[in-house]
Order: C-alpha cells, then structure tokens, then sequence
C-alpha cells in the first residue's frame, strides 16, 4: 500500500501491465524456438510478470474497486466487479490448459501472445476508463462522478463550491 499512496493508483497500473505486456510478448516470442534458453528465459520472465504486476495491477486493483463507485452504489458495484473477476477467472482457468498442452492446442510458450494480447487490452482500457482517485476524499470522488468528470480530468478538477461534506482541498498537480 505504500507504493499506491506514494505513485497514485493509474501510473502504478499502467507501468505495471506494460512490464507485463511486454514479458508475456517475450514469452510469446521465446516460445517459437525451442532449447533450454527458451525455457529458462520464459521461467525468469514468468516471475517478472508476477513481480510486476503484485507490486503494481493486483494491489491498486483493490483500491480502484473500492473508490471508483458512489458511495450509494459501492456494495452492488463492487459485488458485480468483483463477479465478473471471478467468471473471467474461471473461463481462462478452463481454456488456457487446451490451448497451452501439447494434446490440445499445442501453442506452448506461444501462449504467451495470447496473454501479451488480454494485458493490452488491460492496459488501454485502463488508461481510458480508469481515473487517479489518489489524494481525494470520498465525497469529492462522488462529486466528480455527479459532475461526469472524465477520467482523464480527475486530477485536474476543483470543487466549485462549498460544500460543508467536502472538503475544500485539491490536490497538487
């Protein structure tokens, strides 16, 4: 949690799935030769995923959950998120082993492309619909929602007016 109060919770994000983007793309690439290079390389890089991505994407995932709704919905918006997390998880933990084995779909370490390519998606859907909550209270974050500030210009907005349940601050840009 220290890394997301120091960098905010987007750059961490982003920087963490394009480490990942660009090591599942190597797997990928690693995967079309064959050798005890390829795979100690895909080995070492499957932990670089992992590292980079529990330091960053899982850990600020929680916090983006727990912000990025009103206040009035948050219960019902987490549970929907979190059920759509859980069904994607299911879905990939079902087909990825066909895809991957030798028996089945025999893409190997040229799985990685498949992954490299959900990452992307992650990281452009992140960079557009994903706003920087970091330094503001809830009610300014429900502020914003109400106002339909686009991600993009959450780090940019001011409270307009005095609201006694918001506090007066912005942060510092």
């Amino acid at each position: 949690m220290q890394t997301l109060s120091r960098f905010g919770r987007v750059p961490l994000i982003i920087v963490s799935l394009s480490v990942s983007t660009l090591a599942w793309m190597g797997i990928g690439i690693a995967g079309c030769f064959s050798g005890t290079i390829s795979a100690w390389y895909t080995g070492i890089t499957l932990v670089t995923v992992i590292a980079a991505c529990g330091i960053g994407a899982w850990p600020a995932s929680y916090a983006v959950g727990g912000e990025a709704s009103s206040l009035r919905l948050r219960a019902k918006s987490q549970g929907l998120g979190w059920f759509v997390s859980g069904f994607s998880s299911v879905v990939s933990n079902l087909i990825l082993p066909y895809i991957f084995n030798s028996d089945q779909g025999t893409l190997r370490g040229k799985t990685g492309f498949v992954c490299a390519g959900f990452s992307a998606i992650a990281l452009v859907g992140t960079w557009l619909y994903v706003p920087e909550m970091k330094d503001w209270t809830p009610s300014e974050i429900d502020d914003m929602f109400e106002a339909v500030v686009p991600a993009r210009q959450f780090r940019k907005w001011s409270p307009l007016t005095a609201d006694p349940l918001s506090s007066d601050r912005s942060p510092q840009a």
